[in-house]
């Protein structure tokens, strides 16, 4: 009996794996066969971009190479509550992610546990793809400060991750408020063209990317069948099965989802900057650059160009004129950055978003000019009395912050 039960139970796992067998075959078959789903018309037919490792903007990058290895190595992210996802830890020696999720990158060193801080959000811009550490938009800023302030040190933290909306964002920082530890002197909120990305994605502003899978695979844990059909229609081959001879979308007027999408950003925009007075922190919101803005381009920035869907490119620019639009004079002023490369001449985006080190260090000076001055610090930082008023650091159990380490 046992070796019949024995004998039954392999043959069930035979079945299943060469079930799963065939349908990853079949899958592959569908994907050499049909073609890709499409959202759109490219800007050039038939166009393709380099891929982002070897785009001319790291021409005189020693480390890219590096980098781009650590850099696929780290890109797992997990789920967090409200937010949808963050970076899982990972050490590496480009990238470094903490135990909460958050990146690591240069710090002034005479900043003590509880020196002023500054948090920055945003999307994988914030974050840092495509530049180790030292490098990325918080690290760079923190190196300015560190410049022109060496009497008061200061931490800038990096709350960015990929793919961040605006609304991520706020909800990001009203998560790290409830650490209910150390309050920042200033948030930097860091948005934008994520918020046109998911727009053109779901011909819908105001929410994260990739909704329309995440409604497909709700509650299927619950029922098996679902589950595997979430499973199943999350395969390449399903998707160009699904959208093949299938009826273009009806899209919404560029004019009109545009216009949507600025609406919805200032909505988190006046939300962030309720919950940061409410608080007494000073903030700074910045529309952030993208390559669809430049007009000087590389021989790689004009195949990026070229490959990307002309509606993506149309409703960006869009937006960046419907910002450019609104009256800020009732709510908070947004620094418009989207043409700060306008007329760079050199290589400086790997893709239509991301910037190289040159460039994020330009733009970092870009925003830290037009930073509101911090508030003074008592004469004796370290004194009894400073340290009694200060609010402690986060708790450690606190994993919506980032982890806090002190040089020794």
């Amino acid at each position: 009996m046992l070796k019949r039960i024995i004998a039954a139970i392999g043959s069930a796992w035979a079945i299943v794996g060469l079930t799963l067998l065939m349908l990853l075959l079949i899958n592959q078959l569908l994907v050499w066969v049909l073609p890709e789903p499409s959202d759109g018309e490219r800007v050039v037919a038939g166009a393709t971009a380099p891929d982002n490792s070897v785009a001319d903007a790291y021409d005189d990058a020693f480390w890219a190479k590096d980098y781009w290895a650590d850099h696929d190595r780290s890109r797992t992210t997990v789920w967090h509550p409200y937010v949808y996802w963050r970076r899982a830890p990972y050490a590496g020696e480009m990238i470094n992610v903490d135990a909460h999720g958050f990146r690591g990158g240069w710090q002034n060193a005479d900043a003590k546990a509880d020196a002023p801080q500054i948090w920055v959000f945003g999307g994988s811009l914030v974050w840092g793809t495509g530049v180790p550490d030292a490098f990325t938009l918080p690290s760079q800023l923190a190196f300015l400060y560190a410049k022109r302030d060496q009497e008061t040190p200061v931490r800038v933290l990096n709350f960015g991750q990929s793919g961040y909306v605006s609304g991520q964002s706020r909800l990001a920082f009203a998560q790290a408020l409830a650490c209910a530890g150390q309050l920042p002197e200033l948030v930097i909120f860091v948005d934008g063209p994520n918020d046109v990305f998911s727009a053109f994605q779901a011909e819908r502003a105001g929410i994260p990317q990739n909704e329309n899978r995440r409604g497909l695979e709700f509650n299927s844990s619950q029922r098996p069948g679902d589950l595997l059909a979430a499973w199943f229609n999350r395969l390449d081959g399903v998707e160009h099965l699904r959208a093949w001879g299938a009826p273009p979308p009806e899209l919404i007027d560029v004019q009109r989802l545009a216009g949507s999408v600025v609406d919805a950003y200032l909505a988190f925009v006046a939300q962030s900057e309720a919950l940061a007075q409410a608080n007494g922190i000073g903030t700074a919101y910045v529309w952030q650059p993208h390559l669809f803005a430049k007009q000087v381009l590389s021989e790689d920035e004009q195949a990026i160009v070229n490959a990307s869907y002309k509606r993506h490119r149309e409703l960006q620019l869009a937006a960046d004129r419907a910002l450019a639009q609104r009256d800020f004079d009732a709510s908070p002023a947004v620094l418009d950055l989207a043409a700060l490369f306008a007329d760079e001449p050199q290589a400086r985006f790997s893709d239509f978003v991301h910037l190289d080190d040159q460039g994020l260090e330009t733009l970092a000076r870009a925003i830290f000019d037009q930073l509101p001055p911090l508030r003074e610090q008592p004469a004796d930082h370290d004194s009894e009395q400073s340290t009694a008023a200060a609010k402690p650091p986060a708790p450690a159990l606190c994993v919506d912050m980032p982890v806090i380490e002190i040089d020794a």
